[in-house]
């Protein structure tokens, strides 16, 4: 079941699934608030073990600010630390995509539970496999968050 937890209009849509995959899909700009959103419903629960999280991010959308890179890095930082396991997507073909995409190899580096993969197939599998879930409920939760994504932006 995919529990709805955060829309924005500027395409940030997140659902929780089954109780412990987070899947975020972003096609638009990410902000503070959103940020700040998914960080306290993480925060205010019990996380299950093991627990994961998969963010699919139109790499189009623009370099982010400091100040929201720095906030995420370190909300990522503190879930990495629940034991939680955290794999991205960056699509799109611009150079702000590239360069998000080269920022996520970067956080690789000594991170053993934090992998940025090719594209969503991939990514599901990869979680799936260590949440126990499938990987097709995995893909249909991106699809279905990707459009409310592209839905809430376009109202």
């Amino acid at each position: 079941m995919l529990e709805d937890v955060f829309h924005d209009h500027n395409g940030n849509a997140l659902g929780l699934l089954d109780g412990r995959l987070l899947v975020q899909a972003r096609t638009g700009v990410l902000t503070l608030h959103c940020v700040d959103a998914v960080a306290d419903f993480l925060r205010n629960r019990a996380l299950p073990t093991p627990f994961g999280l998969i963010a699919v991010v139109n790499g189009d959308t623009g370099i982010m600010p400091e100040d929201i890179r720095a906030r995420q890095l370190a909300h990522l930082t503190w879930l990495l630390g629940t034991g939680a396991h955290i794999v991205t997507v960056v699509y799109g073909d611009t150079v702000h995509a590239s360069v998000m995409r080269s920022a996520g190899r970067m956080m690789l580096l000594g991170q053993p539970r934090l992998q940025h993969l090719q594209d969503v197939p991939t990514a599901a599998a990869f979680i799936a496999e260590r949440l126990s879930m499938s990987a097709a409920a995995i893909q249909a939760a991106v699809i279905r968050l990707q459009r409310d994504a592209i839905e809430a932006s376009a109202s």
